[in-house]
């Protein structure tokens, strides 16, 4: 690899790093054997913990994964869930011209235009750019940087990659425009440049993932879906930190599982404060069977000593619990909780709980404040999620507040 990267494959996994700044640490759709899938994770994860530096780990599956359990595994070894990509497809044949293209909009391929000082471009950094430049300048060409121009301000950017031959495909990745430029059809044009390009280059079809805002743009240029996935990230300051103990390890696991038999088990050589504890990534028990709807250990966990927190309580069941515990403990509305320091008002998006984020609006939390994985505030994480009644309730708040 040119950038000293490294690849790795074996038994149905592979796996990918690349030390440069912008590059990869990536496991790409594993498809493990159930009964190693937990030691294999294990030797994969001590992979990179040997690779300086060290990067945020990103765990990309299918839908369903396989195996299906991996969320439990991944959690249990301090991964976290980030968001649900939506693949989508273009015959190249399909392709529609934009109905919509603002006025006095330049696209051309980045290589060729100015290197640009933007700090709010989703996927733009300007020293990747740089050395991308450098780099195109000594191989033939299969990736193409393509940027769109308002009045001499860079407002969008994507990036095509190219395979060849007969099968060629067109990858469009990093689709993003600044936020004062969106809906105004900027995604739309570059989106449509890009394939134009590589319908030229020979390519007969086209692959992207979508966020859900995305979808309805990609769907108008004729793209249609292959299906959904899940995207799983282990921050290098987890990385870096000592690793979960192997009791920790299975606990985690068997409470993702929803595995109270292995739990009872493992409750015999426990101290009496042991599942009221947290991982090295921040996450406790109880929070790793509210994130993956395991009721059946969220209710073994709180009957042996786990104390409740207003991210506990996700289902309807146990909404008064919130509300008693936020009448005793407002502060609790706005507790950081777990590496990615998040808030209950940021989990409600997440988990799709309107019901709870209104119990917590009716604490007054300060909705200015923000997380430090993705920066943004809960109305930030609302659009993420686009969950529209949460986003009206957290815009209503804020302007009975101002």
């Amino acid at each position: 690899h040119a950038d000293g990267g490294e690849i790795h494959q074996r038994n149905g996994a592979t796996w990918v790093y690349t030390p440069s700044e912008g590059g990869d640490a990536l496991i790409a759709f594993p498809e493990l054997d159930p009964a190693h899938a937990s030691e294999q994770l294990d030797d994969i994860i001590a992979y990179y913990r040997q690779r300086q530096p060290l990067k945020d780990v990103i765990f990309w599956s299918t839908e369903p994964p396989r195996p299906t359990d991996i969320e439990a595994m991944l959690i249990a070894r301090g991964f976290e869930w980030t968001w649900q990509p939506h693949w989508m497809e273009l015959d190249m044949r399909n392709l529609r011209f934009p109905s919509t293209v603002p006025k006095g909009l330049r696209i051309e391929v980045m290589e060729n235009a100015p290197l640009w000082n933007v700090t709010d471009l989703p996927y733009y950094n300007r020293n990747v750019v740089q050395r991308r430049r450098a780099r195109k300048s000594a191989r033939i060409p299969y990736v193409w940087h393509i940027a769109a121009s308002l009045d001499g301000q860079l407002v969008g950017h994507a990036i095509l990659h190219l395979t060849t031959g007969e099968l060629g495909v067109a990858g469009i990745f990093d689709v993003g425009v600044v936020p004062e430029a969106r809906n105004k059809g900027v995604g739309k044009a570059i989106t449509f440049s890009a394939c134009s390009l590589a319908r030229k280059m020979g390519c007969h079809h086209a692959i992207l993932n979508s966020t859900p805002a995305g979808e309805p743009v990609y769907k108008r240029l004729g793209f249609g879906s292959l299906g959904a996935g899940h995207v799983w990230q282990l921050q290098a300051k987890t990385l870096a930190a000592p690793p979960a103990s192997s009791w920790q390890v299975a606990c985690a696991e068997a409470v993702g599982r929803g595995n109270i038999v292995e739990l009872e088990r493992i409750a015999q050589t426990a101290s009496p404060t042991a599942f009221n504890e947290c991982l090295p990534s921040g996450i406790s028990f109880l929070q790793i069977a509210v994130s993956l709807r395991q009721r059946a250990s969220a209710e073994w966990l709180v009957a042996h000593g786990a104390s409740l927190n207003t991210i506990s309580p996700w289902d309807p069941a146990w909404h008064e619990r919130a509300r008693e515990l936020l009448t005793t403990a407002p502060e609790q509305a706005t507790k950081r909780i777990g590496s990615a320091l998040s808030k209950p008002l940021y989990s409600t998006s997440h988990q799709s709980d309107a019901a709870l984020a209104n119990l917590l609006l009716a604490a007054y939390p300060d909705l200015a404040l923000s997380d430090s994985q993705f920066h943004t505030t809960a109305l930030g994480w609302a659009y993420k999620y686009q969950h529209s009644e949460i986003i009206a309730m957290l815009e209503q708040h804020t302007r009975k507040n101002r």
